[in-house]
């Protein structure tokens, strides 16, 4: 039971000792050092990461999806995939508790008509997987979504510095994916033309993409657990090992669900 071990036991002093908030509005965010000014949660040799929001919008969320192309940190996503409840029409306000802990992000949000406990923690070097679970005896809309960024830094957009990298989002049944042109800038941007950032989740939503952003919705009449299998791949080989993975493993890994 690791991750209920973790909730109940770890110590004070694991808890948020690394800041892993944040909400990169650009790509390339740089403190007076040219640093960036945040620190996503990476693990297990993934080139992808991720934040926790630090504003009530974000909540159900992970923001500032960071990839790294090649050797440069960039923020690709604003957020990568918030979850939004409505009974009826009326969306739910959540009273919510975030934190880090080492390997794993958690939120846990409260309100009289559910609680919801979303995990994320990195399961191979290309993957990382969100566990969300919700107990309700409502019928509940479920509304996920997720931002392409597209301001560089603050004086440029990315079309303005790198119209060729073009990132494009499509929508298909099982979930969302985002893939790239191909760009090598030697001192700040490399990728392949064959790069994807992939999301797949275990059950169905309707998904659509419109102005680089994607909608997905579903709905639900009591508890309800779902993954979100997250992956970002270089290259055609990468993408062509990790496919062979998710077959031979399914999508989330015997190891991870001995752990459940």
């Amino acid at each position: 039971m690791l991750f209920v071990a973790c909730e109940t036991y770890a110590s004070p002093k694991v808890i948020n000792a690394v800041s892993r908030f944040g909400h990169p509005q650009v790509m390339k965010p740089a403190d007076k050092f040219g640093h960036s000014p945040y620190s996503p949660l990476f693990d297990n040799g993934a080139w992808h990461g991720h934040l926790l929001p630090d504003s009530a919008a974000e909540y159900g969320g992970f923001t500032g999806n960071a990839i790294i192309t090649e050797e440069y940190l960039t923020y690709l996503f604003e957020r990568i995939e918030r979850l939004q409840i409505f009974y009826g029409e009326t969306k739910l306000q959540f009273d919510a508790a975030l934190y880090s802990l080492p390997g794993e992000l958690v939120q846990t949000l409260r309100h009289e008509l559910a609680t919801v406990t979303i995990r994320l923690r990195f399961v191979s070097e290309r993957v990382s997987l969100i566990q969300t679970t919700i107990h309700t005896k409502q019928r509940l809309t479920l509304k996920l979504d997720g931002k392409l960024l597209h301001q560089l830094n603050d004086q440029q957009t990315l079309d303005q510095q790198y119209p060729k990298l073009a990132p494009t989002m499509v929508a298909s049944e099982s979930g969302i994916s985002t893939t790239f042109g191909r760009v090598r800038d030697p001192w700040a941007l490399l990728t392949s033309g064959s790069n994807e950032y992939s999301i797949t989740r275990t059950i169905p939503f309707k998904n659509v993409v419109a102005n680089n952003r994607y909608y997905s919705e579903t709905q639900t009449s009591g508890d309800l657990q779902f993954y979100t299998a997250i992956s970002y791949v270089h290259n055609q080989q990468d993408r062509i090992q990790t496919a062979k993975a998710s077959c031979q493993n399914s999508l989330i890994p015997s190891y991870v669900l001995a752990t459940l």
